[in-house]
């Protein structure tokens, strides 16, 4: 290699060099920087200086900013909003959500989704109320709601306010839940009454006149699909027809005397006035 060739190699590796320490020094200098703009964010800036709570209509805005344990002045950042949502949930009951967000320089604003009563069973002289999770939402000596089916077949091991209820057979929770849910889907009312303690045959009553067998929970959805448009059709032609409606065989629905016990024989052999032939729900 002659010598000017040394010299031009020697000036290229020592740019290269200074290259790569100046890359070096600002990216310490940039890492530096950010732990600094950190440091100052988790110290100096950002303190939680204003709570807005949104869509709270059954507690005060000073019982939820209490239940999340929000301290004023604390950092925005560290707040635990996990633990914030967890609280407030199991302190109060009727919260069935909470989104939290934070609004910079120094509001946390807390969106409140509240839950209602969609099903009671007998506790100690009273009700407990459940919702469509199966959380306790209050125990009440009040004749339950229009919108609260009454579940007298299972036995409540515990009911606190804010936790799931624990029942003696727990198959039977997740049947309600099942079906509280399929109900919600579809906005199916005027349940009055579920029977769930065998998971094999499940039943409800509608307006407290027309009993549904529905067998397994398996096609939940579907069967309660069915059943609506069932009951519509049969309230068109009689609003006060008290009777059976089986929706355990073939994806139909069939309507039966409130005395006759529905099975597949009878089913299949009903007389026209009594087998409702409707279109097959497809499975979901």
């Amino acid at each position: 290699m002659s010598g000017d060739e040394r010299r031009r190699a020697r000036a290229l590796y020592l740019r290269r060099k200074r290259k790569r320490r100046q890359i070096i020094i600002y990216t310490v200098l940039l890492v530096a920087f950010a732990g600094v703009g950190i440091a100052l964010s988790l110290t100096v800036f950002f303190h939680i200086d204003k709570v807005q709570i949104e869509n709270s209509a059954i507690y005060t805005d000073e019982e939820i900013t209490a239940a999340a344990k929000i301290e004023m002045g604390k950092n925005l950042f560290l707040f635990d909003s996990e633990m914030a949502v967890s609280n407030v949930q199991t302190t109060l009951p009727y919260i069935g959500k909470l989104t939290v967000k934070r609004r910079l320089p120094g509001t946390l604003v807390l969106i409140v989704e509240e839950t209602a009563e969609r099903a009671a069973i007998p506790f100690n002289d009273a009700y407990a109320l459940i919702n469509e999770d199966g959380k306790v939402l209050s125990t009440s000596s009040i004749t339950p709601a229009d919108n609260s089916a009454v579940i007298n077949d299972v036995e409540i091991l515990e009911a606190t306010p804010g936790k799931t209820i624990v029942l003696s057979q727990e198959e039977a929770l997740e049947s309600i839940k099942s079906i509280l849910k399929a109900l919600d889907e579809y906005s199916f009312d005027g349940i009055t009454e579920m029977c769930v303690s065998d998971s094999l045959s499940l039943r409800l009553v509608y307006d407290n006149r027309l009993t549904l067998r529905l067998g397994p929970a398996a096609d939940m959805q579907r069967k309660l699909r069915l059943a609506a448009e069932c009951i519509e059709k049969e309230n068109q032609r009689n609003p006060q027809l008290r009777g059976v409606i089986n929706l355990t065989i073939d994806g139909r629905a069939y309507v039966g005397p409130e005395e006759t016990t529905v099975n597949t024989a009878e089913s299949t052999t009903a007389s026209p006035e009594q087998q409702i032939t409707s279109t097959t729900v497809p499975a979901a």
